[in-house]
């Protein structure tokens, strides 16, 4: 932090690699970032300089108290305490104890939970938008080829979607890791059926046309096949997912060859 406010000290107003740096640009780290972050604020703070004058110097406050008085509970305390002195997202100010009770962690676990968390807040947030540009292109795509919205969203959105998903899953049972792969297809296929439908059905009229109901239906047997599969026979096979996803091809049929 020094050398960071000597440079600042110097007049230098522009670091193009003042976070994250390790072992003379070698590597990176998100929790130095975070560290670094935090001390630039330190530092923007300490530049940002002070105002002198009555009010910030508290004459007033310093007239009434005077000398062996109480400043905590003046006005002019409560209203500048939280304001005038640098409060630090990362680092922890408590004491021993309370810091011992909070769980211990030191500057870098409190540095990779606030990345980690961050990184979170990023994603929802490209989720948020890309959804909202998809769904944009395919009213503009339906309308384009001369097709309803529902029946491009019906074809493209798996691909989309879920085939990423399926991606990460092929990648995680190649690494060993079973676990990752199971809890990934299981996550998604629980938010999908549960989450989507739900703000469906409280912001939409959710009026589906005979396309819409041929996929709900194709779907259900999809849905049962696999159960009863499983039920009986305890596990499936390639020729099962792949009989499943002939169904898949049957309503490309019915759609392209009798709805289009």
């Amino acid at each position: 932090m020094m050398a960071l406010q000597t440079t600042v000290d110097s007049g230098v107003d522009f670091l193009l690699h003042a976070a994250g740096i390790l072992a003379a640009y070698i590597a990176f780290s998100y929790e130095k970032f975070v560290l670094d972050d935090e001390m630039c604020g330190m530092v923007r703070h300490l530049q940002a300089g002070f105002e002198v004058g009555p009010e910030t110097l508290a004459f007033d406050s310093i007239a009434t108290v005077g000398s062996g008085g109480n400043y905590l509970l003046q006005k002019h305390t409560i209203q500048r305490c939280r304001t005038e002195f640098y409060r630090p997202a990362v680092c922890d100010r408590a004491g021993l104890f309370s810091w011992v009770e909070g769980g211990g962690k030191d500057a870098v676990g409190r540095a990779r939970a606030r990345w980690q968390n961050l990184q979170m807040i990023a994603a929802v947030v490209g989720i948020v938008v890309g959804a909202a540009v998809f769904g944009r292109e395919v009213q503009v795509m339906s309308v384009s080829v001369g097709v309803s919205a529902l029946l491009v969203s019906l074809l493209i959105t798996p691909i989309a979607t879920e085939l990423p998903e399926k991606v990460n899953s092929v990648i995680w049972i190649r690494q060993r890791k079973d676990t990752l792969a199971l809890g990934n297809i299981t996550g998604a296929m629980v938010f999908q059926s549960t989450f989507p439908v739900s703000i469906g059905l409280i912001f939409t009229t959710w009026q589906l046309d005979e396309v819409g109901l041929v996929s709900g239906l194709l779907t259900l047997i999809s849905g049962v096949y696999f159960y009863l599969t499983l039920r009986f026979r305890h596990k499936l096979h390639w020729w099962s997912l792949l009989l499943a996803g002939a169904l898949d091809g049957v309503y490309m049929v019915y759609v392209f060859g009798f709805k289009v």
